[in-house]
Parts: C-alpha cells; sequence; structure tokens
C-alpha cells in the first residue's frame, strides 16, 4: 500500500492486458464482463434481451454503451430495476419516456441527443414486449425561447 507522503505517476503506463473494471452504468445493469465468455451478459432478463437485440443488428462496442448508459440514467431516476421498468403499464412507460425527453431537455441537451435518448428508451421497451408504443412520438420538437 503507497504511503501518503508517496506521489503516484499520471504518466506511468498501464498494463493493457489488465481488463478495465466495469463501470458503474455496467455494474448497476448486472454486466458479467466485457471480455471472455461471461462478455456482455445481464443477470436483468431486460438488460439481455436489449443486448441480444443489439448484437444482431449491431457489433458496435459504443452503441452497446449508448443505449445501456441511457437505460441505466432513466432506472437512476426512477429508483427501479430494467426489470422493474418493463412490468408498468404502458400509459406510465410512455409517461416516463416523455418525462425523461424533457428533464434532458431541461438540462441543456441538444434535440438530437434527447432524441436519441428517448428513441433508446422505446427500443429497450418494444424489445421487452411493449410493441403498443409505435404511436408515441419520441420526438422533441425546439421551442422558440424568444417568446
Amino acid at each position: 500500500m503507497a504511503e501518503k507522503n508517496e506521489k503516484t505517476n499520471p504518466w506511468e503506463r498501464v498494463d493493457s492486458r489488465e481488463p478495465r473494471p466495469l463501470r458503474e452504468f455496467e455494474t448497476d445493469l448486472k454486466i458479467k464482463a466485457r471480455k471472455g465468455l461471461e462478455a456482455w451478459k445481464s443477470e436483468y432478463d431486460s438488460i439481455q434481451n436489449l443486448l441480444n437485440h443489439l448484437q444482431r443488428y449491431t457489433g458496435s462496442l459504443k452503441t452497446r454503451e449508448g443505449y445501456l448508459r441511457t437505460v441505466h440514467k432513466l432506472c437512476k431516476k426512477t429508483n427501479c430495476s430494467p426489470d422493474d421498468l418493463i412490468e408498468l403499464k404502458t400509459e406510465e412507460i410512455e409517461s416516463l419516456i416523455q418525462n425523461f425527453g424533457d428533464d434532458s431537455a431541461d438540462k441543456g441537451c441538444g434535440k438530437r441527443t434527447v432524441n436519441t435518448r428517448m428513441k433508446i428508451l422505446k427500443t429497450f421497451f418494444e424489445v421487452n414486449g411493449h410493441d403498443n408504443l409505435d404511436q408515441f412520438d419520441t420526438t422533441i420538437h425546439q421551442t422558440n425561447r424568444n417568446s
């Protein structure tokens, strides 16, 4: 263990063979690992459904991370697990998605970011059996702030 007076070198090389620790969104969503046999497996059925969907349509690591980060933000905001979220009624889900988008816009996120987050959440719910969200408009329109 390093003593308090001992300084660490921020430029010290890190062994690239050492796996990086899982990030907060990964541990909270019960992702087991990023590499190996357990890579991108979740103990949450709803998250695993999303990961399976993304694997079929894209192999992009950044896309996977973006989807998981957005679902994680909704889980933290609602204090619900992903599996609890998919048990909600359609009206509650639509309201959650809309409020999440509105909150993101209020925090200064751009339209494109807000719309992308809402579409990600819509996809999350759709791959978990909520096909009736097709009628739900996930578009935030810019309001004129000068009026």
